[in-house]
């Protein structure tokens, strides 16, 4: 089997506990991992050099649709300019270089009318700048490809929830605002900015564990070049997931409706026919069992202390919105 190797800078973009939290999971495990950041493209060269490396899966970026907005420069320089370093440095890996499978997003489909959302569609209009950055992502990792005969594979990936992830995302901060008793906001949508559907958002959530196996999939398959939808293929109205939290958490929920933010997107829809056919993937865990592992974990989380020589990398002392 492979061993792992794991870069992360350990920005404070979110709680810097919980990845420290999931790094001593990933160091008992057995794998190595390196404080540190793709941006560095000493850093790269020297791994390496120092393992052998057969694959690379670059999931580091700054995530977030609606911080986007805020800190627009932090984006382009993590999700464009260190994808190119980091593809500069692998492009020189004799005799052939790592296959590279990056993490690319449902945002680059925008206010897409075709439902659900093909590989195939056309994806030129971005709406919010994280989603431009994806799509820069895609174009720059299909140029190295045509020009130095790089196997790399995208993987847009349909607002993935589960143990462990991001507390920006609406299950953690649900689920806390419902655990203290404090109000959540629910954003609607007018028929205009839907493509003609009003009210609730629909979301294709995913559960972590399809995600990791499709992850898995795509790096046994080790395409030439590709990009593959990895979704549930099972949108559901948002509000499902507030019913769904307050069932496992024994509280109702206090909800504030509030027009959608500009940047955010009404469906997300994954067809997941292409990477079902290439790849054998199929999602397993519904919406109910995912939810329910979710707050299992949720409720037992303890933040660890952190070391007092730990140090990580500030992007923004301030606050920033949450994600969809």
């Amino acid at each position: 089997g492979h061993k792992g190797v794991g870069i992360d800078n350990m920005n404070n973009y979110y709680d810097v506990r919980l990845k420290l939290f999931r790094r001593r999971l990933i160091e008992r495990a057995g794998a190595t991992f390196i404080q540190g950041d793709v941006c560095n493209g000493t850093l790269i060269r020297r791994i390496l050099r120092q393992f052998t490396v057969t694959h690379i899966v670059h999931l580091a970026a700054q995530a977030g649709v609606r911080y986007s907005k805020i800190n627009p420069v932090t984006y382009g320089e993590a999700n464009v300019m260190c994808t190119i370093r980091l593809l500069e440095q692998a492009k020189m890996v004799k005799p052939v270089p790592p296959v590279i499978l990056y993490a690319s997003s449902s945002s680059v489909y925008g206010r897409n009318v075709s439902i659900p959302f093909k590989e195939t569609a056309v994806t030129n209009k971005p709406i919010s700048i994280y989603a431009a950055t994806k799509l820069a992502t895609e174009h720059v990792a299909h140029a190295y490809h045509s020009l130095y005969n790089m196997r790399i594979t995208g993987l847009r990936f349909f607002t993935v929830y589960g143990p462990m992830g991001r507390p920006d995302m609406a299950a953690w901060m649900w689920a806390k605002n419902i655990s203290n008793g404090d109000a959540l906001t629910l954003y609607e949508v007018s028929g205009a900015a839907a493509g003609g559907r009003g009210g609730e958002l629909l979301r294709d959530f995913t559960f972590i564990d399809d995600i990791v196996m499709g992850v898995v999939l795509a790096i046994e398959y080790s395409a030439d070049y590709a990009i593959f939808n990895l979704g549930r293929g099972q949108p559901q109205n948002v509000s499902l997931l507030i019913r769904m939290l307050e069932a496992e958490l024994g509280k109702k929920a206090l909800i504030l409706r509030n027009p959608l933010p500009a940047g955010d997107v009404a469906v997300t829809f994954a067809d997941t026919s292409l990477a079902r056919k290439c790849l054998g993937y199929e999602p397993k865990v519904s919406i109910k069992e995912g939810v329910r592992s979710f707050v299992k974990w949720f409720k037992q989380y303890s933040p660890p202390k952190l070391p007092r020589n730990l140090t990580y990398v500030n992007i923004d002392p301030d606050s920033h919105p949450g994600s969809l």
